[in-house]
C-alpha cells in the first residue's frame, strides 16, 4: 500500500513539474489594430495544455478531499447534532484540518501559479461554513437524511433543490443546454476578449491625464481605466 501511494504521489508531482509561474507562450497569430482604434499589435495565444491538465488533476484532488470531509462531518457531526461530541469534532478536528490542508497541499505539490493557489485556498471556505451549519443545525434538513445527499450538497457551492426525502430534483436537460448556450458560453467569450485586450495593456486602455486638480480625477481617461481595472 505504501509503495502504491508513493507511486501515485510521484505521478502527481510529475504532472505539476511545470510551475506555470510565468507565461512563456508565444502568439500563434499576430495582427495589427488600425491606428484609429489605438494601433495596437495583438496576438492569439493557444491554450496551455499543461495548465488545463494541472487544473483538472487539482480539481479531482480537491473533490476527493471535500468528499472525505463531507463523510466525516456527516458521521460525526450531523449524526450527533446538538451534542458535545459534534462541537468537539467540528471545532477541534474538522475546522483546524480544513485550515491546514491548503498549506500542506501547496507545499507538497510545490504550487506557484497564483490561480492554482487561489483554488486550493478556497477549500477551507466551504468546509468551515458547512461544518458550522452542521454543528448548529442551520443547514437544510433534507440533505441530512442520507449520506449521498449530504455529500452532493457539501461539495456544491451553488444551491441544489431537494425534495422532502432528500433526493435532488432533476432539471430538464434542455433547460441546462439552453442556459449554457445562451449565458455561460457568451460570458466566457466576452471575458476572453476583454482580458486579451486589458492584460497586455496593464489594464490601462488609454494614457491618463495628469492629476492637477480634483476634477482631473473624474477625467474620462481615468474613469475608463478604472472601469477596465474593475473588470479584472
Amino acid at each position: 500500500m505504501k509503495i502504491i501511494c508513493g507511486k501515485i504521489l510521484a505521478l502527481v508531482k510529475l504532472i505539476f513539474v511545470d510551475k506555470l509561474d510565468s507565461d512563456t507562450r508565444h502568439p500563434a497569430l499576430k495582427f495589427d489594430v488600425p491606428s484609429c482604434f489605438g494601433g495596437w499589435e495583438l496576438g492569439l495565444l493557444l491554450p496551455s495544455l499543461s495548465f488545463w491538465v494541472q487544473l483538472s488533476v487539482l480539481s479531482v484532488i480537491l473533490s476527493l478531499i471535500s468528499q472525505v470531509l463531507a463523510v466525516f462531518i456527516f458521521l460525526f457531526v450531523v449524526k450527533n447534532q446538538g451534542k458535545v461530541v459534534a462541537y468537539i469534532t467540528g471545532y477541534g478536528v474538522v475546522i483546524p484540518l480544513a485550515l491546514i490542508l491548503p498549506f500542506t497541499l501547496v507545499t507538497c505539490l510545490d504550487l506557484r501559479n497564483s490561480f492554482m493557489i487561489l483554488i486550493v485556498a478556497s477549500l477551507p471556505m466551504l468546509a468551515v461554513f458547512r461544518c458550522m451549519e452542521a454543528m448548529h443545525g442551520t443547514g437544510p434538513k433534507e440533505v441530512e437524511l442520507k449520506l449521498s445527499s449530504y455529500c452532493l450538497y457539501y461539495s456544491s457551492i451553488v444551491e441544489i433543490v431537494f425534495d422532502e426525502k432528500g433526493n435532488g430534483i432533476k432539471v430538464n436537460a434542455k433547460e441546462i443546454y439552453k442556459t449554457v448556450v445562451s449565458t455561460i458560453i457568451p460570458a466566457l467569450i466576452e471575458v476572453v476578449i476583454l482580458l486579451s485586450i486589458l492584460v497586455p495593456k496593464s489594464y490601462k486602455l488609454v494614457e491618463e491625464k495628469t492629476t492637477d486638480s480634483i476634477l482631473d480625477m473624474f477625467h474620462w481617461s481615468r474613469l475608463l481605466n478604472n472601469f477596465s481595472l474593475a473588470c479584472k
